[in-house]
């Protein structure tokens, strides 16, 4: 009997080591302190070499598109985001050492993506169908990363040797471009050099306005900024040449409020006034990269172009989250770099350097940091739920597209 019992016990410890071993084998993460310091990825898809940069990763249904590359060709390629499966690949002739796509307009319902491509007297925008990849048309239009989307057209900035960049519309059912306007700010006194300038179109009581931004240059490294606001369809200035000290950049219309998004931060403008009742300035100087209306918050992120990394408050680049209906910050990340992010219940992914994070907006508190071996320079971010709730995380590096599991 006492070996028998003996007998039994010791397979019973067998088999809870043996289940202990396989939970472990199983499992795809390790914590630190509460933090995910490193994850196996669901999939990941490798490319040849540096891929297509595009920012931010457009997405629909189950679908994701990305950047690629072959046999030297920069691509795009469209990927299932649960499985990695791809779809669809397009491949372009573009001559450099790295292409980067931003600024497009993607339309999830209408299944096309716009973008521009191309070297300097050289450039065209392409519309591409999403469902197959297939080119739906090309138009030469000398203009890089200015595409402003509104309903059936878009504007951008044509780069010119004349005087002033002017701003051009765009049928997005042809392709048909057509001068729209270029402003009549004179030149800086003491540096006579082009004046360049770019609509970023809103809708107000059901008409269409564009905030007009412009950057008058002072000097090579240097320059003043202005807007104006027009009436999109009869062109008319409500506001001219009016000062700013960071360039517009951005308008969104949220919970019926204007949004004006600049270098430093940015501004809710009162049409009936026709002046911002809100200002909140986040950095000295900086570039806008993205903005995210998420519940009751803002998540902003902010680069700044300082050549010591830091603005004159010690602040870096920096992802910004903000309560909306105060108005104040509630937290900062800061990082070497701000590429565009995603978030997914209450957490925000985002990639910066060669490091893939994730923090609780409600806390501001990181919740996943870990360096996959191997990354080199890494882009932006995507988030996806299926109906099951099994979430996803898609980003990539200069090798391969990986998916990871959300929090």
């Amino acid at each position: 009997m006492k070996i028998k019992l003996l007998f039994f016990l010791g397979i019973f410890i067998i088999n809870s080591i043996s289940c202990i071993q396989e939970d472990t084998e199983q499992s795809n993460t390790c914590l630190e302190n509460g933090v995910i310091v490193c994850q196996e990825p669901l999939w990941k898809v490798p490319f040849e070499d540096l891929p297509t940069a595009i920012y931010p990763y457009p997405q629909f249904d189950n679908k994701i598109i990305v950047g690629t590359n072959k046999a030297g060709k920069f691509g795009l390629r469209c990927m299932e985001i649960e499985t990695g499966n791809v779809i669809w690949e397009l491949f372009f002739d573009h001559i450099g050492e790295y292409l980067i796509i931003r600024d497009t307009y993607f339309n999830a319902e209408q299944k096309f993506l716009i973008f521009s491509l191309g070297n300097w007297g050289q450039t065209k925008h392409i519309k591409l169908d999403i469902n197959n990849g297939e080119i739906l048309w090309e138009s030469a239009i000398e203009t890089f990363t200015s595409i402003s989307a509104f309903g059936d057209h878009y504007y951008c900035t044509v780069r010119s040797t004349g005087d002033v960049h002017p701003i051009y519309k765009v049928d997005i059912a042809t392709g048909q471009a057509a001068f729209y306007y270029e402003t009549d700010l004179p030149p800086a006194p003491d540096y006579n050099a082009q004046r360049s300038n770019w609509a970023c179109p809103f809708e107000y009581n059901g008409k269409e306005y564009l905030f007009i931004g412009i950057m008058q240059m002072t000097s090579p490294n240097s320059a003043n900024y202005y807007y104006s606001l027009m009436d999109a369809n009869t062109q008319e200035r409500l506001l001219k040449h009016v000062p700013i000290e960071s360039v517009v950049e951005k308008v969104d219309v949220y919970d019926e409020d204007i949004y004006v998004f600049t270098g430093n931060g940015y501004k809710v403008f009162n049409m009936e006034t026709l002046t911002f009742e809100k200002e909140i300035k986040l950095l000295d100087r900086g570039e806008y990269v993205y903005h995210i209306f998420y519940k009751d918050k803002l998540l902003l992120g902010l680069d700044y172009y300082g050549l010591d990394g830091y603005d004159d408050n010690g602040q870096s680049h920096t992802h910004f989250i903000i309560d909306v209906n105060t108005h104040t910050k509630q937290y900062g990340i800061d990082n070497i770099n701000v590429n565009p992010a995603s978030v997914m219940d209450d957490v925000l992914y985002f990639v910066s350097g060669d490091t893939y994070y994730a923090y609780n907006i409600n806390t501001g508190k990181c919740v996943l940091k870990f360096d996959p071996s191997g990354w080199e320079t890494s882009f932006c971010t995507a988030t996806y739920k299926n109906t099951k709730g099994e979430k996803f995380v898609v980003l990539g590096d200069t090798k391969h597209t990986y998916c990871y599991e959300g929090i």
